[in-house]
Order: C-alpha cells, then sequence, then structure tokens
C-alpha cells in the first residue's frame, strides 16, 4: 500500500493529538515539568494515560526522552520518525473501526426490511449510549474516513440511515423499510399500557417486556421499526436495559438510566426509594436467572456470585483457613468477599450508626484466610496489572482512536485503593470515584474481582 503524504499524517494526528507536531508535544514538557516540581503522581498517570500510548516501544520512548532532556539537535528528526509510527497505528485501529461500523450494511440483498433493521441494530449496538453521544462518534468517524480516503461512501450511507434514529422527525425511515410493518400482536409486545400516566409506571413496564427479551434479535428489529416509524424512544430504552445488563449495572441504576432516556426531566437518582422498590416489584416477577446482571461477578443484586479467583462460598466446603478472621458485626444480608450472607450476628439487631462494609484489607484477609494483614505495602506496589487488566475487560463505552481514557482510570481506582485501604466504613458503591470511572467508560460495581485478582496473581 502507498504510504501516505505527510500532510495527511500531520492532518490527522492533529486531529487525534491536539498540539502535536513533528519535534513539538505539549505532554512531553508538561511531564517534565510535574517531574521537576515534584508531582510524581500527576507526572506518573500522565506517562501511563498518554505517553505510554503514543510512544509504545519502551527503547523508542526512552531514546526520545534522553533526546530531549539533553536539549540533542537529533529530537526532531527522531520524533518526526516516531510520528510515522504513531500515525500508523492510529490509522490502522481507525480502519478496523470503519469496517466495523460499515460492514453490517454492506451488501444487502434488496427488498429486504428484516436484514436492513437487523444491520441497523447491529451498527447502533456499536454506537455510545445516548443519541447525541452516538451523532457525535459517527460524525467523528467520517471525519476520520475522509482523512485516510476510506470507506467514505459507506461511512455516508451508515450516516444517512441512522438519521431517522438519531434525529426524530428530520427524516423518514431509511429507504428499504416501506415493505416492514407492525401488528397489534407485536405493539402489544412492544408497548406499555396506555392507562399508564406516570413516566416512572411506562419504564417499569417497559423494563418487565424488554429486561430478556433484549436479547432476542427478532424482538429488537420490531422495537427498532418502531422507533424509526415513530420518533420514540423504545430502542433507546431497550438499549440501555441491554448494555446495563451486560455490564453488570446494579438494577436500580438500570432503571434510573431507563427513566432518564424515556423522560429526562423525572431523572432520579439511582438510590432513590422508588426506584429501589420498582427494582423490588420488576425482580420479583422475572425468572430467576434474570434477575441479575449476565456477564459481572460481585454486583450488589449478584447475591452470592463470586469474583474470579476468590474463595469458594462456605457452603461449597473451601479448605479450613488456618487462622480465621475477626468476625466484624455486619447488617442481616450483607455480602462479604466470597462468603455466604449474614454470618455469626444474623438475626441480631444492627449496632446504631452506619454498618462496617470492609476496607480493603478486610477483604485481603478473608482471601488469605489470616487475622492479621501483611500486605499492605506489597498491594499497593502491585495492584496496578490488576485494575488495568479487569478495567479493559469491563468496558462499557466502545474504545475509539483518541486518547485511552483507561490510563486515568486506573489512577482513580489506585488512588481510592490507597485511600480506603484500612477504612472499614469504605463505600465504592456510592462514591464520586467510581461515577467519574464510570463517565470515563468503565463499569466496576464493586472492587472485590480487583483485589481477588491481584491475590490469585500474587501467588503465582
Amino acid at each position: 500500500m502507498e504510504r501516505p503524504s505527510r500532510g495527511t499524517r500531520d492532518a490527522l494526528l492533529r486531529r487525534l493529538f491536539p498540539g502535536l507536531d513533528a519535534g513539538r508535544d505539549p505532554e512531553l514538557g508538561r511531564y517534565f515539568r510535574l517531574r521537576a516540581e515534584g508531582r510524581t503522581s500527576e507526572a506518573l498517570g500522565l506517562f501511563n494515560r498518554v505517553l505510554k500510548v503514543r510512544y509504545p516501544d519502551d527503547e523508542k520512548r526512552t531514546t526520545l526522552f534522553n533526546l530531549l532532556r539533553r536539549s540533542d539537535p537529533g529530537f526532531p528528526e527522531f520524533h518526526d520518525r516516531l510520528l510515522w509510527d504513531l500515525f500508523e497505528s492510529a490509522s490502522a485501529r481507525i480502519r478496523d473501526t470503519l469496517d466495523r461500523i460499515c460492514g453490517p450494511l454492506s451488501e444487502l440483498p434488496p427488498r429486504d426490511p428484516d436484514r436492513l433493521l437487523g444491520a441497523l441494530d447491529e451498527v447502533f449496538h456499536l454506537l455510545p449510549e445516548g443519541r447525541e453521544a452516538a451523532r457525535k462518534y459517527l460524525e467523528d468517524h467520517s471525519a476520520l474516513a475522509d482523512l485516510l480516503g476510506y470507506r467514505v461512501r459507506e461511512m455516508r450511507t451508515v450516516r444517512a440511515r441512522a438519521a431517522a434514529w438519531l434525529e426524530p422527525g428530520s427524516a423518514g425511515p431509511p429507504p428499504g423499510l416501506s415493505r416492514a410493518d407492525l401488528d397489534p400482536r407485536d405493539l402489544a409486545r412492544i408497548e406499555a399500557p396506555p392507562d399508564l400516566d406516570r413516566p416512572e409506571d411506562r419504564v417499569l413496564a417497559l423494563c418487565l417486556k424488554y429486561w430478556t427479551a433484549s436479547e432476542d434479535p427478532a424482538f429488537r428489529r420490531k422495537v427498532l421499526l418502531l422507533s424509526l416509524r415513530r420518533g420514540t424512544p423504545h430502542y433507546d430504552v431497550l438499549r440501555t436495559i441491554r448494555s446495563g445488563r451486560a455490564s453488570g449495572l446494579p438494577g436500580p441504576e438500570i432503571l434510573r438510566r431507563t427513566l432518564s432516556v424515556w423522560d429526562p426531566d423525572r431523572s432520579r437518582p439511582a438510590g432513590d426509594p422508588y426506584l429501589r422498590k420498582a427494582w423490588e416489584v420488576l425482580r420479583s416477577r422475572l425468572p430467576p436467572e434474570d434477575r441479575v446482571a449476565r456477564v459481572r461477578p460481585g454486583r450488589e443484586d449478584a447475591g452470592t456470585a463470586e469474583a474470579p479467583g476468590a474463595p469458594a462460598p462456605a457452603d461449597r466446603k473451601p479448605p479450613k483457613p488456618r487462622e480465621p478472621g475477626p468476625r466484624t458485626p455486619r447488617a442481616a444480608g450483607t455480602t462479604r468477599v466470597g462468603n455466604r450472607r449474614g454470618g455469626s450476628t444474623a438475626g441480631k439487631p444492627p449496632a446504631p450508626g452506619p454498618t462496617p462494609r470492609g476496607s480493603v484489607s478486610d477483604r485481603i484477609k478473608v482471601l488469605s484466610g489470616r487475622r492479621y494483614d501483611v500486605y499492605r505495602e506489597e498491594f499497593l506496589a502491585r495492584v496496578g496489572p490488576s485494575i488495568r487488566d479487569w478495567l479493559a475487560d469491563h468496558r462499557i463505552k466502545p474504545k475509539d482512536v483518541f486518547e485511552d481514557p483507561l490510563g486515568r482510570a486506573e489512577d482513580l481506582v489506585r488512588e481510592f485503593l490507597e485511600r480506603n485501604y484500612a477504612n472499614p466504613y469504605m463505600d465504592w458503591q456510592g462514591s464520586d470515584t467510581r461515577a467519574r470511572v464510570e463517565g470515563l467508560g468503565f463499569s466496576v460495581p464493586e472492587l472485590d474481582g480487583i483485589i481477588a485478582l491481584w491475590y490469585v496473581r500474587r501467588g503465582r
């Protein structure tokens, strides 16, 4: 393949990494300033989330740093060569993303509305949640396709066919759907009963209908057709439920997001008593296998689900630990890492005040079977790879070619673990840090999986 021009390279890199140019990288200068000021933690975060992504080859990166540190006149030329490496890796990721976006709509048979709806559903599943975010995602990648001269026409087709969903009322249904239709039975399966007036009640009714059916491709096509025809948010509700279950979000949080999609003015916090009560109603009407998220362990709604590598629950007869850990009073029904609900205090009235949830240290004691904890320094020094790998496996937003937020999310989780290492009231679920990590695109309802992963790896 013919090598792109320098102009193409520079235009693409400037779009992806503002301020980056041959012989000039503002983040490099910032990194060395932070180090000189003694702000080691910030410098390390910048290094992990930005510089390692831009310059992944350890040997070349070290050479680049040394040239800059010495103000060597060879720095601009060497940096220019590394920008070609960055361009090639970035453009390869862009092409792969464009292939995935355009592939489902390529070579569709004519006059087959069912196949067209299925292809649109497949494409929309690749896009981030929220119509505004999805629209921007397609716009960005359409511009990148223009820069690379790759899949340009196909991206225009995707955007044209997605317009009816992304901008209800501004365009009619995509061409090719005139033969598709919905009969009264389809509408009864898709819509909430007409006598429900409150948005909260409508959302609960839709969740009851969609919770399990969201995994049925035929049902998703019907819901998508209704939304395209009428400009309703039914398909957005289905996507929210499907992605929430796949990423292991607690039931009340999925209900909160669904309500926000259906009626943004009625959005409530996940801890709202109404949503928790609604979730109990919904869960009681679902088959047992559908009452929890499908994939992720360690959730508040998952009962005794175990994190990978955690010890087996007590009713599965694990080897007896040498020194059982101390019994901390807990509220009845509270789940500890790898143990059954309750404990020796079940049936006793809880002590007044907040109930201890267990610190990082407490959870390591459970994993090790020891009464004492000697792992603090080792844990804080070596937990980074476990955090990073756990986050990488729990993305809830598509990874694109822009700055990968994985490093920032890792820093946030690491700092939270360090601050709360000995805090028995550690509240990850209700913390601002968890919300920020989720905003960066990673679902981590619990920290037990990360702690268990570190513990398993340390024994290798």
